[in-house]
């Protein structure tokens, strides 16, 4: 909630409702300190975006793995029906 009050002081004073008496030196403090808050938000609001686009990348690495797996398995059945259609002679040898 403190940056909350923080607001609520500055606009407050931006406004010309006197809350407290302060010091040109303590507004600007206020300010700088609005100022890191508002800059906090903006970076915390980008970092949640950028979640959000991670975890949206993982389902989709997660659904296209299944999909590897699958043709895998496909490849791997190929493969050994091919063996099997393979001619041999007595001696195991490929003809």
């Amino acid at each position: 909630m403190k940056g909350f009050s923080v607001c609520k002081e500055l606009f407050s004073h931006r406004q010309g409702v006197p809350l407290a008496p302060r010091s040109e030196a303590q507004w600007r403090k206020l300010e700088d300190k609005a100022d890191r808050l508002n800059a906090d938000v903006a970076r915390l609001k980008e970092e949640k975006e950028l979640v959000a686009l991670v975890q949206q990348q993982e389902k989709e690495l997660k659904k296209l793995k299944k999909e590897a797996t699958g043709y895998e398995e496909v490849i791997r059945k190929a493969v050994e029906k091919a063996e099997l259609d393979i001619p041999n002679n007595e001696d195991g040898q490929v003809i």
